[in-house]
């Protein structure tokens, strides 16, 4: 952006205007200006219209598509688009193409990698294009590559080493097609541990990944050295899921499994016992079978004492 939107700039001639004014009055000295229609579209709101000098009135959506009337190669427009089009809809642009919601991705990404200007965004795009896919399918992009889910990922994490986004995705695939190891563009081959790992380097709040370095730990008693220093055991990395993610059934359920009966947890400020959480696990997913399994022999054996 030029300027940012309440922030006022003063010009060689005196004038004094906004981001929204310096944006118009760029695109009335040049009406083919794509960057122009693009930056003043981020500057409105879905619902609003903004009256051109040359008399046009534009929504959000409009500006975009406007932009790609004068520049059919600038990226940031496809990318801006997809939020108009839903999960099955359509955008149509100026020439009369209607492009879905993966097809303004795989522009926006196409584009983007030309430019070479933004691969943080890039790989954003990567990771949400890998999301349309099943683990055995593939994905063919404008430049004729093929590309399986898991290259998608791992091409994403080739441009942004810090995609926590695609760790977290690649561990489920890995766990789903029973990869033991994948192989990244910088040489190192990791594990589902180390996945999870470099996950939680890239983001602490990835309450999935500390369940799923409780469940890879081979006993109640191992631990694991985390990216930040700390070093936790199972009950430990599920404990500090669920401080990301109170409501996690799944790592409600795999607490429980580290205590005996006369335990207890202090969770959000709350004391829990293994039968406590076990009713709590059920409160949020009244299908859990084990949870209910093990409920009915808890009850079992306390009768027959």
């Amino acid at each position: 952006m030029i300027s940012t939107p309440g922030r006022v700039t003063t010009l060689p001639d005196g004038r004094r205007m906004n981001c929204r004014e310096l944006l118009l009055e760029a695109l009335r000295l040049d009406p083919k200006l794509a960057q122009a229609y693009t930056n003043l579209g981020f500057n409105v709101s879905r619902t609003e219209k903004i009256f051109l000098h040359d008399g046009r009135m534009m929504n959000k959506k409009q500006l975009y598509v406007e932009a790609l009337r004068w520049d059919p190669g600038h990226w940031s427009a496809y990318y801006n688009l997809v939020g108009f089009c839903g999960a099955k809809g359509t955008v149509k642009l100026s020439d009369d193409r209607r492009l879905n919601r993966g097809q303004l991705l795989l522009h926006a990404l196409h584009y983007n990698l030309i430019s070479d200007q933004q691969p943080a965004m890039a790989s954003q795009i990567l990771v949400k294009l890998s999301a349309s896919l099943s683990a055995d399918e593939t994905l063919t992009l404008l430049d004729g590559r093929c590309l399986s889910k898991l290259q998608l990922l791992l091409a994403a994490i080739r441009l942004d080493r810090n995609r926590g986004s695609a760790f977290d995705n690649i561990f489920p695939l890995m766990h789903k097609v029973d990869y033991v190891s994948v192989h990244l563009f910088d040489g190192r081959v990791l594990n589902k541990k180390e996945i999870c790992l470099e996950a939680l380097r890239c983001d602490p709040a990835l309450h999935h990944m500390y369940n799923n370095l409780g469940i890879a730990l081979s006993s109640p008693q191992a631990t694991i050295r985390l990216p930040d220093g700390r070093v936790m055991n199972q009950r430990q990395l599920y404990l500090e899921a669920l401080q990301y993610a109170p409501d996690e059934d799944t790592a409600l359920l795999n607490l429980s499994m580290t205590m005996n009966m006369s335990e207890t947890v202090l969770l959000n400020g709350r004391r829990y016992g293994k039968i406590d959480l076990l009713k709590r696990v059920l409160t949020i997913n009244p299908h859990e079978p084990s949870a209910r399994m093990q409920l009915q022999m808890l009850a079992m054996f306390a009768k027959s004492k």
